[in-house]
């Protein structure tokens, strides 16, 4: 819409002229001439584009592929998280079975080693004998921390993957998983 509006003023001067041979009147004067006028307009004024070339239908391609590239990337991150928090549990779950079968195998050459040490008391078995078996207690003692450390490895790992970790490592990390009496993780 428009509207516009104005206005005009002249004023004009005739000086005195004579014709020529004296004419029938002698000289004749003309008083000043004034003209004024105004002027207004209002509109509606409104432009429609029959014809684009095709850009506006290439611009709507351009945001349906960007749309789709936009999901696919959603996509892709949803799996990558998905696969480190999978990877994440079987690997923790990997190492409760390791640490248990370590605990085992402690308990086994533990119990070996009471009875080669009995034996030897007695006089049924040699020095060397007692030796080894110390040594495989030894040995699996050793499994049985290194698989305790792996645990504890794997918790981290899997509570780094469930558990939100603030941008900046000088913050304190919030922990949301609590585990209630009877031992299963709850949320608050």
């Amino acid at each position: 819409m428009f509207a516009s509006g104005g206005g005009s003023s002249s004023q004009t001067s005739l000086g005195d002229f004579t014709l020529a041979g004296g004419g029938c009147c002698g000289s004749t004067a003309l008083p000043l001439s004034t003209t004024n006028g105004w002027d207004w307009s209002v509109g509606l004024t409104f432009t429609w584009l029959l014809f684009d070339a095709g850009t506006t239908a290439g611009q709507a391609r351009a945001l349906t592929k960007q749309a789709a590239a936009t999901a696919q990337q959603y996509a892709a991150s949803r799996n990558d998280i998905r696969l480190r928090i999978e990877q994440a549990f079987f690997n923790h779950e990997a190492s409760l079975a390791k640490l248990s079968s370590a605990r085992r195998g402690v308990a086994a050459a533990l119990e070996a080693f009471r009875d080669v040490r009995l034996r030897y008391l007695t006089g049924l078995d040699s020095e060397l004998n007692l030796s080894n078996t110390q040594d495989r207690l030894i040995n699996s003692l050793v499994r049985r921390i290194n698989a305790t450390v792996n645990v504890n490895i794997t918790y981290a790992k899997l509570l780094k993957e469930l558990l939100p970790m603030p941008r900046d490592p000088n913050l304190p990390i919030q922990t949301q998983l609590q585990l209630s009496s009877s031992g299963a993780a709850t949320q608050p």
